[in-house]
C-alpha cells in the first residue's frame, strides 16, 4: 500500500490530478515479499542468538532455514508479530492494553510456537547429531 494522495499537482501543466504517490505497482509486490521474508528470518534470529553460540551470518542462515522448514509455524508467528499490534492500534478501546502488553504479548505467544522447534534442536545437539 502506498501513500494515497487525493490531489497531485503536475509541475509542468499545473493541473490537479488524483492518484497514488510512491513506488510503481510493479515494484510493490517484490518489496512486500522481501519484507515478509526479512520479518520471518528476524523472528527466529533473536531466539537463536539467545540459545546458541554462532556468528551473525550463521545465525541469519539458520534463521532462514528454520523459517523455511517450519513454514506453518513461521506464518503463525508472523501473524502474531504483525496482527496483534495492528489489532491493538485499530481498536481504540484496546489502546491501554497495548501499552501494557503490546510488545510482550506477541513475543509470549511466539515462544509457544518456537520452543518445540528449539527443544528438538537442543536434544539433537546433546546427542551429537548437529
Amino acid at each position: 500500500m502506498g501513500f494515497i494522495c487525493p490531489e497531485i499537482i503536475c509541475p509542468r501543466s499545473g493541473k490537479k490530478r488524483s492518484g497514488r504517490a510512491g513506488l510503481p505497482s510493479g515494484l510493490l509486490f517484490p518489496l512486500y515479499v522481501l519484507v515478509f521474508v526479512l520479518v520471518c528470518v528476524l523472528i527466529y534470529a533473536l531466539p537463536l542468538m539467545a540459545l546458541f553460540d554462532n556468528t551473525a551470518a550463521g545465525t541469519l542462515k539458520n534463521a532462514f532455514l528454520l523459517s523455511a522448514v517450519y513454514y506453518p509455524r513461521t506464518l503463525l508467528m508472523a501473524a502474531a508479530f504483525t496482527g496483534i499490534p495492528y489489532l491493538f492500534l485499530q481498536v481504540s478501546s484496546l489502546l491501554p492494553l497495548f501499552f501494557l502488553a503490546g510488545f510482550a504479548l506477541p513475543a509470549y505467544l511466539q515462544s509457544f510456537l518456537y520452543m518445540p522447534v528449539f527443544q528438538r534442536l537442543i536434544d539433537g545437539e546433546d546427542k551429537g547429531n548437529v
